[in-house]
Protein backbone atom coordinates (compact mmCIF):
# COMPACT_ATOMS: atom_id res chain seq x y z
CA UNK A 1 0.00 0.00 0.00
CA UNK A 2 1.39 3.37 -1.05
CA UNK A 3 2.18 5.78 1.74
CA UNK A 4 0.16 9.04 1.65
CA UNK A 5 2.20 11.92 0.27
CA UNK A 6 2.36 14.99 2.51
CA UNK A 7 3.48 18.45 1.33
CA UNK A 8 3.88 21.55 3.49
CA UNK A 9 3.48 24.89 1.71
CA UNK A 10 4.16 28.31 3.22
CA UNK A 11 2.26 31.26 1.78
CA UNK A 12 4.16 33.39 -0.76
CA UNK A 13 7.25 31.16 -0.54
CA UNK A 14 8.73 28.63 -2.95
CA UNK A 15 8.65 25.06 -1.70
CA UNK A 16 12.46 24.95 -1.48
CA UNK A 17 12.84 28.40 0.11
CA UNK A 18 14.46 28.75 3.53
CA UNK A 19 11.90 30.96 5.22
CA UNK A 20 12.95 33.42 7.93
CA UNK A 21 10.58 34.80 10.55
CA UNK A 22 10.85 37.03 13.59
CA UNK A 23 8.77 37.94 16.64
CA UNK A 24 5.00 38.34 15.96
CA UNK A 25 5.36 37.25 12.32
CA UNK A 26 2.54 35.06 11.02
CA UNK A 27 3.59 31.69 9.59
CA UNK A 28 0.70 30.58 7.42
CA UNK A 29 0.27 28.03 4.69
CA UNK A 30 -1.36 24.72 3.77
CA UNK A 31 -0.82 21.02 4.32
CA UNK A 32 -1.59 18.93 1.22
CA UNK A 33 -2.14 15.18 1.67
CA UNK A 34 -2.51 12.92 -1.36
CA UNK A 35 -4.06 9.49 -0.76
CA UNK A 36 -3.32 6.82 -3.39
CA UNK A 37 -5.34 4.07 -1.71
CA UNK A 38 -8.46 3.51 0.33
CA UNK A 39 -7.17 4.10 3.86
CA UNK A 40 -8.36 5.02 7.32
CA UNK A 41 -6.55 7.54 9.51
CA UNK A 42 -7.04 9.64 12.63
CA UNK A 43 -5.31 12.05 15.03
CA UNK A 44 -4.32 14.66 12.47
CA UNK A 45 -1.99 17.13 14.17
CA UNK A 46 -0.29 20.30 12.87
CA UNK A 47 2.20 22.12 15.08
CA UNK A 48 5.08 24.58 15.19
CA UNK A 49 7.87 22.66 16.85
CA UNK A 50 10.99 24.12 18.48
CA UNK A 51 13.71 21.68 19.54
CA UNK A 52 17.19 21.85 21.05
CA UNK A 53 19.70 19.02 20.63
CA UNK A 54 23.07 18.82 22.39
CA UNK A 55 25.60 16.01 22.01
CA UNK A 56 28.79 15.84 24.09
CA UNK A 57 31.59 13.38 23.34
CA UNK A 58 33.90 12.43 26.19
CA UNK A 59 37.62 11.67 25.97
CA UNK A 60 36.91 7.97 25.46
CA UNK A 61 34.60 8.53 22.49
CA UNK A 62 31.36 7.95 24.36
CA UNK A 63 28.46 10.30 23.66
CA UNK A 64 25.80 11.82 25.89
CA UNK A 65 22.80 13.50 24.30
CA UNK A 66 20.08 15.88 25.44
CA UNK A 67 16.99 16.51 23.33
CA UNK A 68 14.43 19.09 24.46
CA UNK A 69 11.22 20.19 22.75
CA UNK A 70 10.63 23.66 24.19
CA UNK A 71 7.83 24.81 21.86
CA UNK A 72 4.90 22.92 20.34
CA UNK A 73 1.75 25.00 19.85
CA UNK A 74 -1.01 23.13 18.04
CA UNK A 75 -2.70 24.41 14.91
CA UNK A 76 -6.45 24.36 14.46
CA UNK A 77 -7.79 21.47 12.37
CA UNK A 78 -11.27 21.31 10.82
CA UNK A 79 -13.72 19.86 13.37
CA UNK A 80 -14.64 16.89 11.17
CA UNK A 81 -11.18 15.45 11.69
CA UNK A 82 -11.67 15.21 15.46
CA UNK A 83 -13.76 12.08 14.90
CA UNK A 84 -12.04 8.81 15.87
CA UNK A 85 -11.32 7.85 12.27
CA UNK A 86 -11.61 9.34 8.81
CA UNK A 87 -11.71 7.60 5.40
CA UNK A 88 -10.82 9.70 2.37
CA UNK A 89 -11.55 8.39 -1.09
CA UNK A 90 -8.74 6.71 -3.10
CA UNK A 91 -6.63 9.07 -5.23
CA UNK A 92 -8.07 12.06 -3.42
CA UNK A 93 -6.31 15.08 -1.93
CA UNK A 94 -6.96 17.06 1.22
CA UNK A 95 -5.82 20.58 2.08
CA UNK A 96 -5.54 21.83 5.65
CA UNK A 97 -4.63 25.50 6.24
CA UNK A 98 -2.53 26.54 9.23
CA UNK A 99 -1.41 29.78 10.86
CA UNK A 100 1.06 30.28 13.70
CA UNK A 101 2.21 33.54 15.31
CA UNK A 102 5.86 33.65 16.40
CA UNK A 103 5.65 34.42 20.15
CA UNK A 104 7.84 36.96 21.93
CA UNK A 105 8.53 34.49 24.75
CA UNK A 106 8.06 30.91 25.85
CA UNK A 107 5.44 29.94 28.46
CA UNK A 108 6.76 30.08 32.05
CA UNK A 109 6.46 26.32 32.52
CA UNK A 110 9.02 25.74 29.74
CA UNK A 111 11.76 26.56 32.30
CA UNK A 112 10.93 24.69 35.51
CA UNK A 113 14.36 23.41 36.57
CA UNK A 114 16.21 24.53 39.69
CA UNK A 115 18.26 27.74 39.45
CA UNK A 116 20.91 29.61 41.43
CA UNK A 117 20.43 32.93 39.66
CA UNK A 118 17.14 34.85 39.62
CA UNK A 119 17.84 35.97 36.04
CA UNK A 120 17.81 32.40 34.71
CA UNK A 121 14.02 31.81 34.40
CA UNK A 122 13.72 35.24 32.82
CA UNK A 123 16.47 34.55 30.26
CA UNK A 124 15.44 30.94 29.56
CA UNK A 125 11.91 31.90 28.58
CA UNK A 126 13.15 34.16 25.82
CA UNK A 127 12.52 32.56 22.42
CA UNK A 128 15.92 31.23 21.25
CA UNK A 129 17.05 31.75 17.64
CA UNK A 130 17.59 28.97 15.14
CA UNK A 131 21.13 27.69 15.48
CA UNK A 132 22.74 25.85 12.59
CA UNK A 133 22.10 26.87 8.99
CA UNK A 134 21.34 30.60 8.77
CA UNK A 135 19.96 32.78 5.94
CA UNK A 136 21.93 35.27 3.89
CA UNK A 137 20.76 38.91 3.81
CA UNK A 138 18.83 38.19 0.62
CA UNK A 139 17.07 35.20 2.26
CA UNK A 140 17.63 33.29 -0.99
CA UNK A 141 20.51 31.15 0.18
CA UNK A 142 21.78 29.49 3.33
CA UNK A 143 25.07 29.92 5.12
CA UNK A 144 26.67 27.26 7.33
CA UNK A 145 26.93 28.34 10.95
CA UNK A 146 30.66 27.99 11.61
CA UNK A 147 30.39 29.96 14.88
CA UNK A 148 28.82 27.04 16.75
CA UNK A 149 29.78 23.36 16.91
CA UNK A 150 28.01 20.80 14.77
CA UNK A 151 27.08 18.83 17.88
CA UNK A 152 24.37 21.33 18.89
CA UNK A 153 21.30 22.63 17.10
CA UNK A 154 18.17 24.66 17.70
CA UNK A 155 15.58 23.99 15.02
CA UNK A 156 12.04 25.07 14.22
CA UNK A 157 9.70 23.03 12.02
CA UNK A 158 6.16 23.08 10.78
CA UNK A 159 5.24 19.50 11.67
CA UNK A 160 2.25 17.40 10.60
CA UNK A 161 1.39 13.86 11.69
CA UNK A 162 -1.54 11.44 11.63
CA UNK A 163 -2.13 7.81 12.56
CA UNK A 164 -2.60 5.34 9.69
CA UNK A 165 -4.92 2.46 10.67
CA UNK A 166 -4.50 0.23 7.60
CA UNK A 167 -1.26 -1.31 8.84
CA UNK A 168 -0.55 -3.75 11.61
CA UNK A 169 0.23 -2.27 13.98
CA UNK A 170 -1.04 1.23 13.06
CA UNK A 171 1.81 3.56 12.19
CA UNK A 172 2.33 7.30 12.26
CA UNK A 173 2.85 9.28 9.06
CA UNK A 174 4.71 12.53 9.60
CA UNK A 175 6.39 15.35 7.67
CA UNK A 176 8.32 18.48 8.61
CA UNK A 177 9.40 21.70 6.97
CA UNK A 178 12.23 23.63 8.60
CA UNK A 179 11.97 27.37 9.09
CA UNK A 180 14.41 29.87 10.58
CA UNK A 181 13.44 32.09 13.52
CA UNK A 182 15.52 35.11 14.56
CA UNK A 183 13.61 36.71 17.46
CA UNK A 184 13.60 40.45 17.91
CA UNK A 185 14.64 41.83 21.28
CA UNK A 186 11.70 43.13 23.28
CA UNK A 187 12.12 46.38 25.18
CA UNK A 188 9.94 44.80 27.86
CA UNK A 189 12.37 41.90 28.25
CA UNK A 190 15.93 43.21 27.85
CA UNK A 191 18.73 40.63 27.86
CA UNK A 192 20.33 40.11 31.27
CA UNK A 193 23.67 41.87 31.74
CA UNK A 194 26.76 39.72 31.71
CA UNK A 195 30.50 40.15 31.17
CA UNK A 196 32.06 36.92 29.89
CA UNK A 197 35.68 36.39 30.82
CA UNK A 198 37.74 34.60 28.17
CA UNK A 199 41.06 35.25 29.92
CA UNK A 200 43.94 37.71 29.47
CA UNK A 201 45.72 38.24 26.15
CA UNK A 202 49.07 36.57 25.54
CA UNK A 203 51.20 39.54 26.58
CA UNK A 204 51.34 40.77 30.17
CA UNK A 205 48.58 43.22 31.02
CA UNK A 206 47.30 44.61 34.24
CA UNK A 207 43.55 44.46 33.69
CA UNK A 208 41.00 46.60 35.49
CA UNK A 209 43.23 49.57 36.18
CA UNK A 210 42.00 51.24 39.44
CA UNK A 211 42.71 54.67 37.94
CA UNK A 212 40.12 53.95 35.23
CA UNK A 213 37.33 52.77 37.50
CA UNK A 214 34.60 54.39 35.38
CA UNK A 215 34.54 51.28 33.20
CA UNK A 216 35.68 47.70 33.82
CA UNK A 217 36.61 47.31 30.15
CA UNK A 218 40.18 48.54 30.48
CA UNK A 219 43.79 47.38 30.27
CA UNK A 220 47.24 48.86 30.68
CA UNK A 221 50.82 48.13 29.77
CA UNK A 222 54.21 49.52 30.76
CA UNK A 223 56.25 50.82 27.82
CA UNK A 224 59.97 50.08 27.97
CA UNK A 225 63.02 50.92 25.88
CA UNK A 226 66.52 49.63 25.32
CA UNK A 227 68.49 46.66 26.54
CA UNK A 228 67.99 47.63 30.18
CA UNK A 229 64.22 47.87 29.58
CA UNK A 230 63.99 51.42 30.87
CA UNK A 231 60.43 52.43 31.70
CA UNK A 232 59.02 55.13 29.44
CA UNK A 233 55.55 55.29 30.94
CA UNK A 234 52.23 53.59 31.41
CA UNK A 235 49.78 53.23 28.51
CA UNK A 236 46.16 52.55 29.50
CA UNK A 237 43.06 51.89 27.42
CA UNK A 238 39.42 52.04 28.46
CA UNK A 239 36.58 51.17 26.12
CA UNK A 240 32.98 52.35 26.27
CA UNK A 241 30.47 49.55 25.67
CA UNK A 242 28.72 50.35 22.36
CA UNK A 243 25.00 50.17 21.69
CA UNK A 244 23.63 46.74 20.67
CA UNK A 245 24.87 45.50 17.30
CA UNK A 246 22.11 44.73 14.79
CA UNK A 247 21.79 41.80 12.43
CA UNK A 248 20.08 42.97 9.22
CA UNK A 249 18.33 39.95 7.73
CA UNK A 250 16.14 41.58 5.09
CA UNK A 251 18.60 44.19 3.94
CA UNK A 252 22.16 45.31 4.43
CA UNK A 253 23.26 48.58 5.93
CA UNK A 254 21.73 50.70 8.62
CA UNK A 255 23.10 52.81 11.44
CA UNK A 256 26.25 51.35 12.93
CA UNK A 257 27.11 51.82 16.62
CA UNK A 258 30.34 53.65 17.38
CA UNK A 259 33.08 52.08 19.45
CA UNK A 260 34.87 54.66 21.62
CA UNK A 261 38.25 53.90 23.19
CA UNK A 262 40.06 56.32 25.50
CA UNK A 263 43.84 56.14 25.75
CA UNK A 264 45.95 57.59 28.55
CA UNK A 265 49.74 57.74 28.78
CA UNK A 266 51.44 58.56 32.07
CA UNK A 267 54.97 59.59 31.18
CA UNK A 268 58.10 58.64 33.11
CA UNK A 269 61.23 60.78 32.80
CA UNK A 270 59.40 63.22 30.47
CA UNK A 271 59.10 60.58 27.73
CA UNK A 272 56.82 61.54 24.84
CA UNK A 273 53.64 59.47 24.31
CA UNK A 274 53.79 56.61 21.80
CA UNK A 275 52.62 57.01 18.22
CA UNK A 276 49.21 55.35 17.86
CA UNK A 277 49.19 53.44 14.57
CA UNK A 278 45.92 51.56 14.14
CA UNK A 279 42.96 50.00 15.96
CA UNK A 280 41.92 46.46 15.00
CA UNK A 281 38.61 44.93 16.08
CA UNK A 282 37.26 41.41 16.01
CA UNK A 283 34.05 39.80 17.25
CA UNK A 284 34.40 36.77 19.46
CA UNK A 285 31.37 34.47 19.63
CA UNK A 286 31.09 32.07 22.56
CA UNK A 287 28.54 29.25 22.39
CA UNK A 288 27.87 27.55 25.71
CA UNK A 289 26.13 24.16 25.75
CA UNK A 290 25.19 21.53 28.30
CA UNK A 291 23.19 18.30 28.52
CA UNK A 292 21.70 19.55 31.80
CA UNK A 293 19.88 22.88 32.21
CA UNK A 294 22.04 25.83 33.23
CA UNK A 295 21.36 26.95 36.79
CA UNK A 296 23.33 30.18 36.22
CA UNK A 297 24.16 32.43 33.28
CA UNK A 298 27.43 30.95 31.91
CA UNK A 299 30.23 33.48 31.59
CA UNK A 300 33.63 31.80 31.69
CA UNK A 301 34.42 29.29 28.90
CA UNK A 302 37.52 27.97 30.68
CA UNK A 303 35.50 27.08 33.78
CA UNK A 304 32.69 25.54 31.70
CA UNK A 305 35.14 23.29 29.80
CA UNK A 306 36.28 21.73 33.09
CA UNK A 307 32.82 20.24 33.54
CA UNK A 308 32.22 16.89 31.85
CA UNK A 309 28.57 17.56 31.00
CA UNK A 310 29.01 20.96 29.34
CA UNK A 311 31.27 22.79 26.91
CA UNK A 312 32.09 26.12 25.29
CA UNK A 313 32.96 26.82 21.67
CA UNK A 314 34.80 30.09 20.99
CA UNK A 315 35.47 31.56 17.57
CA UNK A 316 36.57 35.01 16.40
CA UNK A 317 35.57 36.95 13.30
CA UNK A 318 37.62 39.94 12.07
CA UNK A 319 35.61 43.15 11.83
CA UNK A 320 37.69 46.13 10.80
CA UNK A 321 40.84 48.22 10.97
CA UNK A 322 41.03 51.95 11.66
CA UNK A 323 44.21 53.89 10.95
CA UNK A 324 45.08 56.26 13.82
CA UNK A 325 47.50 58.59 12.06
CA UNK A 326 45.22 61.58 12.65
CA UNK A 327 44.72 60.93 16.38
CA UNK A 328 46.62 63.41 18.51
CA UNK A 329 47.57 63.32 22.17
CA UNK A 330 46.51 66.15 24.45
CA UNK A 331 48.33 67.02 27.64
CA UNK A 332 46.39 67.00 30.91
CA UNK A 333 46.88 70.00 33.19
CA UNK A 334 47.02 69.06 36.88
CA UNK A 335 46.53 71.39 39.87
CA UNK A 336 49.42 72.62 41.98
CA UNK A 337 51.11 69.90 43.97
CA UNK A 338 50.88 67.45 41.05
CA UNK A 339 52.96 69.38 38.56
CA UNK A 340 55.47 66.55 38.30
CA UNK A 341 52.84 64.23 36.85
CA UNK A 342 52.83 64.27 33.02
CA UNK A 343 49.75 62.66 31.49
CA UNK A 344 48.51 62.65 27.90
CA UNK A 345 45.08 61.57 26.66
CA UNK A 346 43.61 60.62 23.28
CA UNK A 347 40.23 59.41 22.03
CA UNK A 348 39.65 56.94 19.19
CA UNK A 349 36.39 55.98 17.50
CA UNK A 350 35.31 53.58 14.77
CA UNK A 351 31.97 52.13 13.61
CA UNK A 352 31.25 48.51 14.44
CA UNK A 353 29.98 46.75 11.31
CA UNK A 354 28.94 43.11 11.56
CA UNK A 355 30.06 40.91 8.66
CA UNK A 356 27.31 39.99 6.20
CA UNK A 357 28.95 36.70 5.20
CA UNK A 358 28.81 35.05 8.63
CA UNK A 359 25.92 33.24 10.28
CA UNK A 360 25.27 35.42 13.31
CA UNK A 361 22.40 34.98 15.75
CA UNK A 362 21.24 37.36 18.48
CA UNK A 363 22.58 37.06 22.01
CA UNK A 364 20.51 34.53 23.97
CA UNK A 365 20.48 32.22 26.98
CA UNK A 366 18.29 29.11 26.91
CA UNK A 367 18.07 26.06 29.16
CA UNK A 368 20.74 24.09 27.28
CA UNK A 369 22.47 26.50 24.87
CA UNK A 370 23.61 30.13 25.08
CA UNK A 371 25.46 32.56 22.81
CA UNK A 372 27.37 35.64 23.97
CA UNK A 373 29.71 38.05 22.20
CA UNK A 374 32.76 40.17 22.96
CA UNK A 375 34.64 42.77 20.98
CA UNK A 376 38.39 42.29 21.09
CA UNK A 377 39.96 45.72 20.54
CA UNK A 378 43.69 45.90 19.79
CA UNK A 379 45.49 49.25 19.61
CA UNK A 380 48.91 49.08 17.99
CA UNK A 381 51.54 51.69 18.79
CA UNK A 382 55.16 52.64 18.15
CA UNK A 383 57.22 54.09 20.98
CA UNK A 384 60.36 52.65 22.51
CA UNK A 385 59.50 49.10 21.45
CA UNK A 386 56.52 48.61 19.15
CA UNK A 387 53.63 46.74 20.67
CA UNK A 388 49.91 46.66 21.26
CA UNK A 389 47.35 46.76 24.03
CA UNK A 390 44.15 44.71 23.94
CA UNK A 391 40.87 45.18 25.75
CA UNK A 392 37.73 43.02 25.64
CA UNK A 393 34.26 44.58 25.60
CA UNK A 394 31.06 42.50 26.02
CA UNK A 395 28.43 43.42 23.44
CA UNK A 396 24.85 42.45 22.75
CA UNK A 397 23.77 41.36 19.26
CA UNK A 398 20.12 41.85 18.30
CA UNK A 399 17.95 41.51 15.20
CA UNK A 400 17.58 44.91 13.53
Amino acid sequence: MARPRVSIHIDNQADDAYCVFSTFDAVSGEIDILFENDITYSDLNISLEGRTTVTITNEFGGQTKADETFLKPQGLVDHKFYSPVYQPKPRSAETHPFTFIIPKALPPHSCSHSVRDTLVPYAHTELPPSLGIQPSPSRDERRPDDLSPRTISITYNIAVSFLLHDTHPPRTVSARRKICILPATSSERPPPPFAPSIGPPDHTLERFNPDMAATPFSAQETLRHGVLRKQLGQLSLSAVQPAPLSIHVNEEGGVYPMLTVHAQFESHHSSPPPVLQRMVTSLRATTFFSIFPWTEIPKNPAAVRKQTQSGAYVKSVPLGVSELGSVEWEGVIFPKGMADKRVHEACMQMPVVLPSDRALVPTFHSCLVARSYELRVRVEYRGGLSGNVEVDVPVTVVVG
